[in-house]
């Protein structure tokens, strides 16, 4: 390597420099240049921020990223697969003397990696944060006891208390609105076992109408749809996921009063 003498030759080798990249001879004329060039100072603490990048990313660049980032430096063919490194940072084996021609290339090259992992961390934290955002809507949307005491203060709103034919217990209590909005709340069932569900029933004309599955653990406040007209409400345990006729005896009902 010839001897760096002027400001422009070791301005061409900063960014070598900056990646360990260069022979100890050179190395110690850049350091006694950049004493007296605030300049060249400068441009290192710019190269240098890139490596840093580099160095603080620890992160796993996607695969192919560095040889297909390095056939487009070199302009020729793609180095041999599983050449490039696994992590992005400065590596100990790819420490070597860099030609002047290979100092702004090798900086892109870098650029482009903390490029495409940068795209990469912002399209997990939109999916991340999409997927919050769908849970609080669903939050938003889960009917609580102040839904409840709101529809019982509705002129027409009707109530039903289900209980069992016999004893005291479980129960549900539930409101149904005019336009056939209705709630189930304060409801005392067991949780079930994952192979089962409890179901909602509403008596029309004599005939049981499905209106919905409360699942194995209900919560406390359940929103479902009542047909109009409708006698009365019975909740059965059946086999998860639902049927379309009941199966069993209703467990608690009651007339809609």
């Amino acid at each position: 390597m010839a001897r760096v003498t002027g400001h422009d030759e070791v301005a061409a080798l900063l960014g070598a420099y900056a990646l360990d990249a260069v022979d100890p001879d050179e190395a110690a004329a850049i350091e006694a240049h950049l004493e007296s060039c605030p300049r060249c100072r400068d441009e290192l603490r710019n190269h240098r921020e890139v490596t840093g990048w580099l160095s603080y990313a620890g992160q796993e660049a996607p695969p192919g990223l560095w040889d297909k980032v390095m056939v487009e430096v070199r302009g020729d063919q793609a180095p041999p697969a599983g050449s490039g490194p696994a992590v992005v940072g400065p590596s100990p084996a790819r420490r070597r003397p860099v030609g002047r021609d290979w100092v702004i290339p090798v900086v892109a090259a870098a650029a482009v990696v903390i490029v495409a992992l940068l795209a990469i961390q912002v399209t997990r934290l939109q999916n991340r944060t999409d997927h919050l955002s769908r849970e609080i809507s669903q939050m938003a949307n889960q009917p609580t006891m102040a839904t409840v005491n709101a529809a019982l203060a509705v002129l027409g709103a009707r109530q039903v208390t289900l209980r069992p034919a016999t004893g005291s217990a479980p129960s549900v209590d539930a409101v149904i609105l005019p336009d056939g909005a209705g709630y189930l709340y304060h409801a005392t069932l067991e949780p079930l076992p994952a192979a089962q569900t409890y179901q909602l029933w509403g008596e029309s004309n004599q005939k049981l109408i499905s209106y919905g599955l409360i699942g194995a653990s209900p919560a406390p406040v359940t929103a479902f749809r009542a047909g109009i007209p409708v006698q009365a409400l019975a909740i059965t345990i059946e086999v998860a996921g639902g049927v379309v006729a009941p199966t069993q005896s209703p467990l608690v009902s009651g007339s809609v009063s």
